[in-house]
């Protein structure tokens, strides 16, 4: 695991309460979208990548998802998705784990990224992603990626991020997925500032 890395997330779940963060969004409309496109149901796996203490775990759980799986760098971030969940933390599995050495046996209907990937500039960081995404993703499943967008942020959270387009994303990943659709959406910030994100929606070949 990276530790400069991990440490620096510590501090920031550590300071920063949920509605702070630029990438808030209680009403997960980025997965919903996800969701509606793909054909999942309650056994289907899914995994959120980065999901920290998001409220897509809420969303997975209130919408009867029995197959959940939350990955993120951060124990901090889990520990506070688990005490807000309260008793239905135990309907979600989470991992902590760099995303970049992550191993497991299981294997995933949808593989959900919104604001993690994007933190990955090293070239050999990008190639051990998609090497799990392509490893972990089952046949026929999906691989969803939410990046800032050619337009969007240079940094974020105080570190430099590598803005995505669907022909960028292609690149990465079209060996093993092929694009089965794309979008843009502007995200509105706590401080209401506009973060413009490319969505690619991918399926395993």
């Amino acid at each position: 695991m990276d530790n400069k890395m991990q440490q620096h997330w510590e501090d920031v779940y550590k300071n920063k309460p949920l509605n702070t963060v630029s990438w808030y969004q209680p009403n997960v409309d980025t997965f919903k979208k996800v969701a509606q496109r793909v054909k999942l149901n309650a056994n289907s796996v899914i995994i959120d990548i980065g999901g920290g203490d998001s409220f897509v775990a809420d969303f997975l759980i209130e919408n009867g998802f029995k197959n959940a799986n939350v990955l993120d760098i951060s124990k901090k971030a889990i520990e506070r998705a688990k005490k807000r969940l309260n008793a239905n933390a135990n309907k979600i599995n989470w991992i902590i784990s760099d995303i970049t050495n992550f191993e497991t046996s299981n294997r995933f209907d949808l593989w959900y990224d919104r604001a993690a990937f994007h933190f990955l500039n090293d070239e050999n960081q990008i190639d051990e992603y998609a090497k799990r995404a392509a490893e972990y993703v089952a046949e026929n499943g999906y691989l969803a990626i939410a990046s800032f967008s050619k337009n969007g942020p240079e940094k974020c959270s105080g570190l430099p991020v590598k803005q995505h387009n669907q022909d960028s994303l292609k690149k990465i990943f079209g060996n093993n997925f092929k694009l089965i659709d794309f979008f843009e959406e502007d995200h509105q910030t706590p401080s209401q500032k506009n973060q413009n994100f490319t969505i690619c929606i991918f399926q395993k070949k």
